[in-house]
């Protein structure tokens, strides 16, 4: 579980020195110590996630986000609440949960219309498989948010490209797009499920394989219904051999011939060649003049 302020040893990495940083709106005081950034995500944004109920081989649990929150000398986590989130890629938040023996993947989204605005614990549900095992399923979930970066309540220092984020615009405010992974969540206790043989985890690249698909629905058909798992159940082997194709019937009427070929066309006519320029004969050099008189 993450405390507010629970970290306070790294405070000091993420204050502005006096004459490196601007002041804002609002009275904030920004710097590169205190800019968000793509590689530094982690630092910014965590999650929590526990479960609260299993019933129905339905697995609830309450996902909860925190972000850093710097204003000057003031640095503490904060949880986000669903008011402070705004859609990116079609929904506020985005949860992607895998078994931790990589089995079984499920992607899903809460339930927007059943939470108020000042709730901080989002609700996740996930499907587990019929006869997930006998031994404890955990997973992991990562979630991905989009970030009201300028409310008040969040004012996060944006300086640069280095982080993922929708420039405001008319009606458009300033979003920034938070990741955070989350604690182990054990879903099933020892002999909740019935045992069953467990498929190989990398099947032969050699085999033919087809998938089970599955069903969409939700806003725009654009989740799995009912938070079904991604797993190898989906995968059937396709042991048919191809059948041969049966022999082509004649077509009722025959095909068209072929054009006869065009006869060779004559040589072009030979058009005789006019005879030769001849040219008059040179004229003869006049005779010398005689030799003058003694």
């Amino acid at each position: 579980m993450v405390r507010v302020g629970d970290d306070t040893a790294e405070t000091g990495s993420f204050l502005c020195r006096p004459g490196t940083g601007y002041r804002t709106r609002t009275g904030k005081t920004c710097c590169p110590a205190s800019n968000i950034r793509q590689d530094n995500l982690h630092s910014w944004f965590r999650a929590d996630a526990r479960l609260s109920s299993m019933s129905g081989g339905v697995a609830s649990i309450s996902l909860r986000l925190y972000f850093r929150y710097v204003f000057n000398e003031r640095v503490e986590w904060r949880p986000l609440r669903w008011e402070l989130l705004s859609e990116m890629h079609g929904r506020r938040v985005h949860v992607s949960a895998a078994s931790t023996d990589l089995r079984y993947a499920w992607h899903v989204h809460p339930d927007a219309a059943s939470l108020a605005p000042n709730a901080a614990d989002l609700p996740i549900q996930l499907r587990l498989p019929d006869g997930a095992g006998s031994t404890p399923l955990t997973v992991r979930l990562h979630a991905s948010f989009g970030v009201r970066a300028w409310d008040p309540a969040i004012q996060m220092c944006i300086d640069s490209e280095d982080v993922v984020h929708v420039d405001p615009g008319r009606g458009q405010e300033m979003l920034v797009e938070g990741e955070a992974l989350t604690n182990p969540v054990t879903l099933t206790p020892a002999g909740h499920s019935r045992p069953r043989p467990q498929p190989p985890l990398v099947a032969a690249l050699s085999a033919d394989r087809r998938l089970v698909t599955l069903r969409l629905g939700g806003r725009g058909a654009d989740e799995i219904e009912d938070a079904a798992a991604i797993s190898r159940d989906l995968e059937a082997p396709c042991n048919q051999q191809p059948q041969p194709q049966p022999p082509s019937q004649p077509p009722p009427h025959p095909p068209p011939q072929p054009p006869p070929p065009e006869p060779p066309r004559p040589p072009p006519l030979l058009q005789p060649r006019p005879p030769p320029t001849r040219l008059p004969p040179p004229c003869p050099h006049p005779p010398p003049p005689p030799p003058p008189p003694p």
